[in-house]
């Protein structure tokens, strides 16, 4: 997949659905040219991990969540949508958005681990001690 607005963003894949995931993916690491509001017919999925797993395929990492309340999916990202996939734990409380509910197997373009809170700017005094 080419975008046709920039020939440079690309996405590689031995089918269709791996040549998108890695277009959203790529649209993902460039950072300003890509919000997840720019998907139609977006789902927000709210839920508890159940399951979840690492893929390493080609240098590149893929994780892979199954929701309590949806045990017959499974979600897979990367940490270009989020900071938060890479340190998410069996058990955590998560808000996904997906746009597409055509497989058992689902991209998120959107993650949220509610059990973690990350701080915009970090303050100094946070690392001196007295």
């Amino acid at each position: 997949m080419v975008s046709v607005k920039d020939y440079t963003i690309v996405g590689v894949g031995s089918s269709i659905k791996e040549a998108s995931r890695s277009y959203k993916n790529t649209l993902h690491q460039l950072s300003g040219n890509f919000t997840p509001d720019q998907f139609e017919n977006q789902i927000e999925v709210p839920g508890t991990i159940l399951r979840f797993g690492q893929d390493v395929r080609n240098g590149n990492s893929s994780y892979y969540i199954q929701l309590k309340e949806y045990p017959e999916i499974i979600f897979v990202g990367s940490s270009s949508i989020s900071n938060e996939f890479t340190i998410s734990h069996v058990g955590d409380s998560v808000s996904l958005r997906i746009d597409d509910l055509s497989s058992s197997l689902i991209d998120v373009i959107s993650f949220d681990n509610k059990d973690i809170t990350q701080r915009q700017k970090v303050e100094k005094s946070l690392f001196i001690t007295k």
